[in-house]
């Protein structure tokens, strides 16, 4: 299928027909891509979407004589398919949810039109799913106003489901996601990277300024010092944002990455205080905890289930979902 093939990033086969055509004949079936485009005030940057190319190859390899279809199909019968489609993608994703957990993110921007709008995206080992979009332009962006709005997806989503929520810096959303977190006992909130990383650029452009006026009056002062300064920069954003116990979880049970720092004595005890702490967060049985904790002990010494040589071997190799799914009781 095309779309299958495209998703495997195989190239399309250019017919012998399509070898020999002039110049001038793709400039002609250009324009009129650019002119439907033009006329039917589509953004252009929907060229650039990957149904677009599927469509022209869809077309190209279905050859001459194709007639596309009618108003009354594309707004009744095919639109109905696409929202079954659309539902069969969504079981797969909730399927993932039920059994990883999941991370709800949400993300503002605003239109031409002046309307805030919020996206709401779920991702999970499945991959990502749009959620949905909710236009808030009518409203004060405020605490109390996000918690509402954050919960509401989150209780559609399911609260056993969601493990953590990304939300910008802001600190609106800050408040609110704290108070959210007071709420769901079990959920964790975490700042989005991409503002982090925008956060550490602009605190370097305003050091790469002053450093300029520095150097101008003090030539000899050494770039080792003003490196330094940059990685300063880095860690302490870095480490107030992003230094989150869910990440360092994670890590810990990243069995590829953990021994590696467990054998260099590298944050191995810090790891495994982010493990502990998370367990005692989402997991609320006492009884579960204590079997949980046990098993980690098993994993950090590669005792019990976890001393066969196939699991040792499978170290490097398996996802550490994949290897606690086989190796623990």
């Amino acid at each position: 299928m095309v779309e299958e093939r495209h998703s495997k990033n195989e190239p399309a086969q250019t017919s012998v027909e399509g070898r020999i055509r002039t110049k001038e004949e793709r400039d002609e079936v250009n324009m009129h891509v650019a002119n439907f485009f033009y006329e039917s005030g589509i953004p252009l940057n929907a060229i650039n979407a990957r149904r677009f190319e599927i469509k022209c190859e869809a077309i190209r390899q279905y050859g001459p004589g194709y007639k596309p279809p009618s108003y009354h199909e594309v707004r009744v019968p095919l639109l109905a398919k696409t929202v079954e489609q659309t539902n069969k993608l969504k079981e797969k994703h909730e399927a993932a949810w039920k059994q990883y957990g999941c991370t709800l993110m949400s993300d503002g921007w605003t239109d031409r039109r002046g309307c805030h709008l919020i996206n709401f995206i779920v991702n999970s080992p499945e991959g990502t799913f749009f959620l949905e979009s909710v236009d808030a332009s009518s409203q004060v962006h405020d605490a109390p106003m996000l918690v509402d709005l954050l919960q509401q997806r989150i209780d559609l989503i399911g609260r056993d489901k969601v493990v953590q929520m990304v939300t910008d810096n802001g600190a609106n959303y800050k408040a609110a996601c704290k108070l959210l977190m007071e709420r769901i006992s079990t959920l964790f909130w975490t700042p989005c990277a991409a503002h982090c990383l925008d956060f550490i650029l602009q605190d370097i452009g305003k050091m790469e300024y002053a450093k300029k006026k520095i150097t101008e009056n003090f030539p000899t002062k050494p770039k080792a010092d003003f490196l330094k300064d940059i990685l300063a920069i880095i860690d302490k954003r870095w480490k107030d944002q992003m230094d989150q116990p869910l990440y360092g979880a994670a890590l810990y049970l990243n069995s590829n990455k953990y021994f590696d720092l467990k054998t260099a004595d590298v944050l191995a005890s810090k790891l495994r205080s982010a493990f502990t702490e998370v367990l005692a967060k989402i997991v609320l049985d006492q009884d579960l905890q204590n079997k949980i904790d046990d098993q980690a002990l098993e994993y950090e010494d590669l005792t019990g289930s976890f001393s066969n040589k196939i699991a040792i071997n499978n170290i490097k190799s398996k996802s550490p979902s994949k290897l606690f799914t086989d190796y623990t009781i």
